[in-house]
C-alpha cells in the first residue's frame, strides 16, 4: 500500500524522484530506465511513485522541463548582458543553442530510435502539445527580450522557433554528412538566423528582404 506523506515530505519526495530520475534517463534512456530502480535510490515504494506522477513518461517530461527552465533562464540572460552589437548577439544565441543540443544528455536519449515515438505514444497528443506550447511561449518570450533590448525589431517568435528546430534536426543528422558538409549547412543555418532575426548578414550593409 502506497504511504500517505505531508505536503513537506511531497515536495521534497518530488525533487529527488526528479533529479534521481534524470540521472535513471540520461544514463539508461526512458525505456530502458526502471521505475523501480529510481524508486529504491529515493526510498519509497513503486506504488508511492504513483502518487506523484502517471507513469515513468511524465517524470521523464516534468525533468526536462525543469532541465529547459534552466536553459531558458541561461539564455534570457544571455541577451540581458549583451546589447551592444546584434549580430554578435545572434552569434551568441546560435552557439549556445548549438551547445545544448551538442552536450545535454535528454536530447541525447530524445534521439535515440523509438524514444521520441515512446513518449508520445505513453503521454499522449495532448501532454505533447502543452510541453510544445510551452517551447512556443519561450520563443516568444525571447522575441520580445530581443526587440526590448533594441535588436531584430521584425523578428517574430514562430521564425525563432522554427530555426531553431532546424539547427535541432540538422545537428541529429551529424553521422550522415561529411564533416565538411555539416559544417557548411551549420554556417548556412547561421546566416539565415542572421537574416530572418535581423535582416542583414554580418559586415553587410544592406538591407536583405525575406
Amino acid at each position: 500500500m502506497a504511504k500517505h506523506f505531508d505536503q513537506k515530505e511531497r515536495d521534497a519526495i518530488r525533487e529527488r524522484l526528479c533529479a534521481l530520475g534524470e540521472e535513471e534517463f540520461a544514463k539508461r534512456g526512458l525505456r530502458a530506465a526502471r521505475v523501480e530502480d529510481i524508486c529504491l535510490q529515493v526510498g519509497i515504494s513503486k506504488g508511492s511513485f504513483y502518487n506523484f506522477f502517471d507513469a515513468k513518461e511524465h517524470l521523464f517530461i516534468a525533468v526536462m522541463e525543469r532541465r529547459e527552465r534552466i536553459y531558458r533562464q541561461s539564455t534570457l540572460e544571455l541577451i540581458r548582458g549583451h546589447v551592444s552589437d546584434a549580430h554578435k548577439l545572434i552569434d551568441l544565441i546560435f552557439d549556445h543553442i548549438l551547445e545544448a543540443v551538442n552536450t545535454d544528455p535528454f536530447i541525447t536519449v530524445m534521439t535515440q530510435p523509438g524514444e521520441l515515438e515512446h513518449l508520445a505514444r505513453k503521454v499522449g497528443p495532448e501532454e505533447m502539445a502543452k510541453h510544445q506550447s510551452g517551447d512556443m511561449a519561450f520563443f516568444r518570450l525571447l522575441t520580445d527580450e530581443l526587440k526590448m533590448a533594441g535588436h531584430c525589431k521584425n523578428a517574430k517568435p514562430d521564425d525563432l522557433g522554427e530555426m531553431a528546430t532546424l539547427l535541432f534536426c540538422t545537428t541529429m543528422q551529424r553521422s550522415l554528412l561529411p564533416p565538411d558538409s555539416f559544417n557548411a549547412a551549420l554556417e548556412q543555418l547561421r546566416d539565415l538566423f542572421h537574416l530572418k532575426l535581423i535582416g542583414t548578414l554580418p559586415n553587410l550593409g544592406d538591407k536583405t528582404s525575406d
